[in-house]
């Protein structure tokens, strides 16, 4: 009997020891696990770690914070803005332009001249303008739906920026340049009219 209370005695002696060991590797190497560790530093923790330290899931996913995300919109709302503004202020100054080319074709036409080809192509220059306002409208609804769509990340900011702002200021740009390259074929026509006279 004295031999097995001996025993049990031992036993619950050296499970203590052991466990003390355990802790003590545990804070010497400042390994303890923590609720939202990732899985590298789980598998990289000790033994001792693992078994003093909670559970962790180790298939959870990094989390974002709102802030992080109205951060990214923001930025990319604003940067929408102020292309939209440029990019109007620069369709209303083609289109004032464009009416006065009409108003000048009205009063040489009244006067007889044959004005058919430069009312050809003043219709394709304002058709050119309004097809740049649908690319940079369509650009713009882009940007702020994709960044409404982002996790908030600079790699969203930075995909946005390579896939959307990029690829749709080149569109709008060519759109612009063919409207006012197209203005300026109206004004040849017109030179070329007011040179050939007025029609019998």
């Amino acid at each position: 009997m004295a031999n097995m209370k001996t025993m049990k005695y031992m036993r619950g002696t050296a499970v203590i020891a052991f466990c003390a060991m355990l802790f003590t590797a545990s804070v010497a190497l400042g390994e303890t696990i923590k609720e939202g560790d990732s899985a590298d530093e789980v598998k990289n923790a000790s033994p001792a770690a693992a078994i003093l330290s909670p559970a962790v899931n180790q298939t959870e996913k990094p989390k974002i914070y709102s802030k992080s995300k109205e951060r990214l919109i923001s930025i990319v709302t604003e940067r929408a803005q102020i292309l939209q503004s440029r990019w109007e202020a620069l369709a209303l100054r083609l289109d004032n332009i464009s009416e006065r080319i009409s108003s000048r074709m009205s009063k040489m036409e009244e006067a007889g001249y044959d004005i058919s080809e430069a009312g050809e192509l003043l219709e394709k220059a304002d058709s050119k303008i309004e097809d740049a306002r649908d690319k940079f409208k369509e650009t713009v609804a882009i940007m702020v739906s994709e960044a409404e769509d982002s996790d908030g990340t600079a790699k969203d900011l930075y995909r946005i920026e390579k896939e959307v702002i990029n690829p749709g200021k080149e569109a709008v740009a060519v759109s612009f340049n063919e409207a006012k390259e197209t203005l300026n074929d109206v004004i040849k026509a017109l030179l070329k009219s007011e040179k050939a006279g007025v029609s019998n």
